[in-house]
């Protein structure tokens, strides 16, 4: 309105002028000076074509309780962990900001797409033209949809804490199948997976695979998570500890 008003009084004593080029009319207003009315406004007005999202998955610090863990690289470059694994290799594309964080708390900038070059390659966010230093940290913002419902699979279940889904949900079955002779543990988190490090954050439920043998887990309804439904695979119930061949892992989950 205030923009409005402004022009509106700046046409009162203005003047209408056209021009023609190749058959095309061009008209502008102009102030009895000489200076263009809209010159002005433009100069005031900053916009930026890009609706950021925070629905998709976000990737926050080591401790923030993103859905992936984010750290400083290389000057120019943001280095992406702890992917979930319905997601585990992320595009250009999947990028829709980088929040660049100073040792204070301060935003010392935000890159968006329609402003900064991004690509990514082995998980790394190469930023053209960014100014990171070692101290910084970083939120990530994607147009990643988070885990909806339905089955998950993992033919590869380690020692490092896993997505299942990246947001509160209803744990409903788990099938876990162990080819080692020895002994192994699906260990449950309702934490976001960046939050999560194997062996010194609690689970909230343990499921024992014995060696060579398989655990069907049915919950006879749902087990309620609140934050997120993260797992990692161990060879004792609460440490960190590697099975020699990863776990089959299957799901389902609402």
């Amino acid at each position: 309105m205030a923009i409005k008003t402004g022009l509106h009084q700046r046409q009162k004593n203005a003047i209408i002028e056209s021009t023609s080029t190749a058959g095309q009319e061009a008209h502008s207003v102009v102030n009895p000076d000489g200076s263009n009315v809209m010159s002005g406004v433009l100069a005031d007005l900053n916009v930026d074509n890009t609706a950021l999202s925070t629905s998709g998955l976000i990737g926050k610090p080591t401790g923030g309780g993103g859905d992936f863990t984010t750290a400083y690289g290389t000057a120019t470059r943001v280095d992406l962990t702890g992917l979930p694994t319905f997601h585990a290799n992320f595009a250009s594309e999947d990028i829709v900001a980088i929040v660049q964080i100073a040792t204070d708390g301060s935003v010392t900038e935000t890159y968006t797409r329609d402003d900064a070059a991004m690509t990514v390659a082995a998980n790394n966010i190469t930023v053209t033209g960014a100014a990171f230093v070692a101290t910084d940290t970083f939120v990530v913002y994607t147009n990643i949809p988070r885990g909806g419902s339905g089955p998950f699979f993992d033919s590869d279940g380690d020692n490092t804490a896993q997505v299942l889904k990246a947001s509160g949900g209803d744990l409903v079955k788990v099938v876990a199948y162990n080819s080692n002779t020895a002994d192994a543990f699906v260990q449950l988190f309702d934490t976001a997976a960046g939050s999560v490090t194997v062996g010194t954050t609690p689970p909230i439920y343990v499921i024992p695979v014995l060696g060579q043998g398989s655990s069907v887990i049915d919950f006879e309804g749902t087990f309620p998570f609140g934050t997120a439904i993260t797992y990692a695979c161990t060879t004792t119930a609460t440490g960190n500890g590697d099975p020699t061949t990863g776990l089959v892992i299957s799901a389902n989950y609402n």
